[in-house]
């Protein structure tokens, strides 16, 4: 199972552009007990929610949701919460049955992708050397990776 810990945020930058810094986050999931995340209009519900029913545990601060084989699965909305080339991800993970040299990948975060090749984000374990590597594509279908 892979643990996600206290937070996973998304700021969308794209107001920001116009309007100068972006102060406060455009997607905000705590998953302290609830799906339930909130955006600037207010609360955010999954869109779906695929394997088990959500399990909480406690995390670093609060809650955490429990991920992994057999557990829940949370998808929510990405327009305007998450970009794939602009904006920040932040999210705690603890891994709970596997080390980074187990020779698997393990994904943390997914955004976007609705649209083929263009606009998606990932952060995952590589299987290979148990690196952390973020990936996007933007809208002009160009791969980056960090």
């Amino acid at each position: 199972m892979t643990m996600l810990c206290f937070v996973a945020v998304a700021a969308c930058l794209a107001p920001a552009v116009a309007a100068g810094a972006q102060d406060e986050p455009t997607f905000l999931a705590t998953f302290d007990g609830t799906l339930t995340a909130s955006g600037p209009q207010g609360d955010v519900e999954p869109v779906e929610v695929t394997g088990g029913a959500p399990r909480f545990e406690p995390g670093r601060t609060g809650q955490a949701l429990v991920g992994g084989a057999g557990e829940a699965l949370v998808h929510y909305p990405t327009p305007c919460h998450v970009i794939a080339v602009s904006g920040a991800v932040s999210l705690w993970v603890k891994p709970e049955n596997w080390t980074p040299d187990d020779g698997c990948f393990h994904s943390f975060f997914e955004s976007g992708g609705a649209d083929g090749d263009r606009n998606w984000l990932i952060f995952y374990k590589y299987y290979e050397n148990g690196w952390l590597l973020l990936r996007c594509s933007d809208a002009d279908g160009r791969v980056g990776m960090a």
